[in-house]
């Protein structure tokens, strides 16, 4: 994984003189878990889902959304 968020670090900040690239790609892959913590707990709570990764991602966006 280090390495794919290394790829999206350079390519989204071109000017990084002012910004720790170690403290990016933490706060990166911190968000990247919390992301997947609250996909599991949100699924944890789902017993009728599919076994179709496009019918759960879909269904959790749904719920995203409304949950807003």
């Amino acid at each position: 994984m280090r390495e794919k968020l290394e790829v999206i670090y350079e390519s989204n900040i071109p000017h990084y003189s002012f910004l720790d690239e170690e403290s990016v790609i933490k706060s990166m892959t911190d968000s990247y878990i919390l992301g997947e913590t609250e996909l599991i707990s949100w699924l944890t709570k789902k017993d009728y889902l599919s076994d179709k990764s496009d019918i759960i991602l879909n269904e959790y966006i749904n719920h995203k959304n409304n949950k807003k």
